[in-house]
């Protein structure tokens, strides 16, 4: 009988721990984000930057590697891009998880069209 109360005890103080630590990684990721979110959009800016640089510019190399380069940073622009949208829809799934109400059409909606934006279709990836 010892063995069972030890073993209740157990695994509750195991799922209080589980749950304390979500909340302080939610609680984490929300403080943070902040900081991620702003170095993702300076990400952005020196990406375009460059990308505009090297199609207004005449560069020392060769124009195929100008060419490449500004397509690398257009498509680094773009994953920098879906990735502050995630980050905005981790914040609102945290935001609805922590409520009574969730709407999970909401969050399906916001997945679905970051996909849509940004995911590649079978035909542009053959």
């Amino acid at each position: 009988m010892q063995t069972l109360l030890t073993l209740n005890l157990c695994t509750m103080t195991y799922h209080i721990i589980f749950i304390i630590i979500i909340m302080v990684l939610v609680t984490y990721l929300l403080f943070r984000s902040q900081s991620v979110r702003d170095s993702f959009k300076a990400l952005i800016i020196d990406f375009k930057r460059i990308e505009e640089s090297t199609h207004s510019s005449s560069s020392t190399g060769s124009p195929l590697e100008g060419s490449l380069l500004a397509e690398l940073c257009r498509h680094l622009c773009q994953f920098s891009q879906a990735r502050q949208e995630l980050i905005d829809f981790y914040e609102s799934m945290a935001i609805m998880g922590s409520s009574s109400n969730v709407n999970y059409s909401d969050l399906s909606n916001m997945i679905d069209e970051i996909c849509r934006r940004y995911g590649k279709s079978e035909e542009q990836l053959k």
